[in-house]
Formats: C-alpha cells, sequence, structure tokens
C-alpha cells in the first residue's frame, strides 16, 4: 500500500468507505422494512380483534333474548361492513365452507369460494379460514387495490383471520 500513489491510496479509502456505507444503508433499510411490515401485521390482527368484539357483542345480545341469533348475524355483519381502518383496510367473513357471509362491496357474499385461487393460483381463502380455525394467522394474497379497476387483480395483499364461534 505506501508504494500506491497517495492519489490512488484516497481513491481506495473513499470506495472502501462508500462501500461499508453501502452495506450498513441496506442492512437499515431492510430492518424497518421488517419493522413496518410487523407493526402492519400487528395492526390487522388488533383490527380483527376489534371486529370479533363487535361480533361477541351482537352474540352476547342474542344469546340475552334480546333478538333472534340471524338478527344479530344481520346486524353485525351491517356494523362490520360500514367500519374500516387506514389504510384502504375493510372487514369480510368467511365459514367454515369457505362461503362468503360478509364483505362492503364483493356481489359473491354467498357465494362458496372454495378452492378459489388468486391472480398468482394460491387458494388464500381456505388457508385463511384454515389458520382461522387454527387459532389465527396471516395470509398474503394478490387482489384488487381498493378504489382501483376491480378487474386489476395485481396489489399485493394482507389479511388476518381468526375464528368466531
Amino acid at each position: 500500500m505506501k508504494n500506491l500513489k497517495i492519489s490512488l491510496q484516497l481513491l481506495l479509502l473513499v470506495g472502501a468507505l462508500m462501500a461499508a456505507f453501502a452495506t450498513a444503508t441496506f442492512f437499515q433499510i431492510r430492518s424497518e422494512t421488517k419493522a413496518i411490515y410487523h407493526e402492519r401485521y400487528e395492526m390487522l390482527r388488533s383490527q380483527t380483534e376489534t371486529a370479533l368484539s363487535v361480533m361477541k357483542t351482537f352474540n352476547d345480545r342474542a344469546v340475552a333474548g334480546e333478538f333472534s341469533v340471524e338478527e344479530a348475524k344481520t346486524r353485525a355483519f351491517a356494523m362490520l361492513n360500514k367500519m374500516k381502518y387506514q389504510p384502504d383496510g375493510y372487514f369480510f367473513g368467511y365459514d367454515y365452507n369457505v362461503v362468503l357471509v360478509f364483505h362492503p362491496t364483493s356481489n359473491s357474499v354467498g357465494k362458496s369460494n372454495k378452492g378459489e385461487p388468486d391472480a398468482a393460483g394460491f387458494a388464500y381463502r381456505d388457508e385463511l379460514v384454515r389458520l382461522g380455525r387454527a387459532g389465527g394467522g396471516y395470509v398474503e394474497y394478490i387482489g384488487p387495490k381498493p378504489g382501483n379497476d376491480p378487474n386489476d387483480r395485481s396489489f399485493p395483499k394482507a389479511a388476518y383471520g381468526k375464528a368466531f364461534e
């Protein structure tokens, strides 16, 4: 290294520092991205727990005789269809046969979605029901971006499923 010109030594030093800085930046961005996704997924879980508490409230009222179980379902689903969370979040539900029981905008309420794949070929609804029955879990899938063309199903999405008996 002593035999190199000072300009070349400085150039090597600056290059090494730039490479070290780029490597540190890469790992920092990767770490921050993981933290953001973790926070987002925890928000999904928390919002789902909120929706389940709404359903529990209506179920408790039905058990107390205030109205029938069917009326409780109708009222709970109507309330959940009105509830939103940021950004662009909404609630939907499937029964154990993967029949859509409520959704704020879908025309397929009451229809079976068993085995229906997303744009990537993944039957995420089946997986969501399976994880929900197993105590809860996250599913990533491809679907339409809220507010855009509903036929453009190229947007990565995530959902948290948890069963309510």
